[in-house]
């Protein structure tokens, strides 16, 4: 038999299309949108008609349409953020023709702008960012933080300018919605639900968690649906969201030096978790931090930190050892195996296993005990699958 070369024909190659621009290298795809910033002194040209071409101009791609818009912006080309049809960004009035865009007098803010792909159009929020803080975007709202300085307003109330204050967006309304908390950079936003740490020193010296100082960051959720704010009255240094919940650490020293995992010191940062539909708030008595999930977290747990405890079994206390918490039904599991970095997804939880820390193991069958075997959590079997396995 005789083999012939393939024969490949040209429409059944993948469709490249040539926009004709150069892309700067934060480009963000969203479905069938994709969203790039031109530099004009690649490009040659003046595209936001501001009379240079020093800027980087916003632009997006339908690939549906094949219509690329120019949205004649000079942008913070890593300010772009995309949440369902609005993308999120700061357009400098250095770069916009030195123009006032948020009407203090100046030109030297960068000023947060909203662009809604399904009505081709841009609003200008009017607010410019306190330093180098983020927004956090969940599709209908936004939330930020503005300079009391910058505003010239006390907007939390503690009567001083000093502050960072996180205001509210909602683009279906078109309102602004100042919260009074003055926080640094906005944690996350889920549906209607806003997180936030609030800082002890900047709401006034308030006492938010009830330990007696005032130094400290306090978690906080704003239900946008209601206007209520909620204080979880916890010390914490950042918050991560995951499906139906949220989960942050609480140093025990800062909260009251009060031992919250029950190994008889105040030395840990024990993680805990918010339901978001209950309102329900947990300790899942764990010295660790949350790590990769979405349903289904990773908590890495320092042995040292767990009451110094071997966790995994290899004769020592020196470890991180993964345990799984199960949002759905709230079970806990020690999966028994050092790992700091998780990965997660639906039901399962991959990490990669140090042979060393596991008690000197050959986990791969190689002969030696100098590698990093991955392995992978199945929460729905309740089985950890070793990538050697068959």
């Amino acid at each position: 038999m005789v083999l012939l070369p393939a024969i490949v024909l040209a429409s059944s190659l993948p469709q490249v299309t040539n926009l004709g621009l150069v892309a700067s290298f934060t480009v963000v795809v969203d479905g069938p949108r994709v969203i790039f910033a031109v530099p004009e002194n690649l490009q040659a040209e003046d595209l936001n008609g501001d009379g240079d071409m020093l800027d980087s101009v916003l632009h997006v791609y339908n690939s549906l349409s094949g219509i690329t818009t120019n949205l004649a912006l000079g942008i913070a080309i890593r300010t772009i953020q995309v949440a369902e049809d609005v993308v999120v960004f700061q357009v400098v009035e250095v770069s916009q023709g030195n123009t006032d865009l948020n009407g203090d007098g100046d030109t030297d803010d960068r000023v947060l702008h909203a662009y809604d792909i399904a009505t081709d159009t841009v609003v200008n929020l009017g607010v410019s960012l306190a330093g180098s803080s983020s927004v956090a975007h969940g599709g209908r709202f936004l939330a930020f933080p503005v300079s009391e300085s910058d505003a010239n307003a006390d907007l939390n109330g503690d009567g001083d300018l000093l502050d960072r204050v996180t205001q509210v967006y909602d683009f279906s309304t078109e309102t602004f919605t100042n919260l009074g908390l003055a926080t640094g950079s906005p944690q996350g936003i889920c549906g209607n639900l806003v997180f936030l740490i609030v800082g002890e020193p900047s709401q006034g010296n308030t006492d938010l968690n009830g330990d007696g100082d005032t130094r400290d960051g306090v978690v906080h959720v704003y239900d946008a649906f209601s206007g209520e704010t909620t204080n979880l009255g916890l010390e914490a240094a950042f918050i991560d969201l995951f499906q139906g919940f949220i989960a942050f650490c609480v140093s025990e020293r800062a909260q009251g030096f009060t031992d919250l995992n029950g190994d008889g010191d105040t030395n840990d940062a024990v993680v805990h978790v918010y339901d978001l539909e209950t309102k329900k708030l947990s300790n899942l008595g764990l010295a660790g931090f949350p790590g990769a999930g979405s349903s289904i977290m990773a908590v890495p747990v320092l042995e040292s930190s767990q009451g110094n405890t071997d966790l995994n079994g290899d004769g020592d206390r020196q470890d991180w050892v993964v345990h799984s918490y199960e949002h759905r039904t709230g079970m806990i599991r020690n999966l028994g195996l050092t790992a700091l970095r998780t990965s997660g997804s639906g039901d399962l939880i991959g990490l990669g296993v140090s042979e060393r820390d596991q008690g000197n193991t050959d986990l791969n069958g190689d002969g030696d005990v100098l590698d990093r075997v991955s392995h992978v959590y199945d929460a729905s079997l309740g089985t950890v699958v070793s990538s050697q396995d068959p």
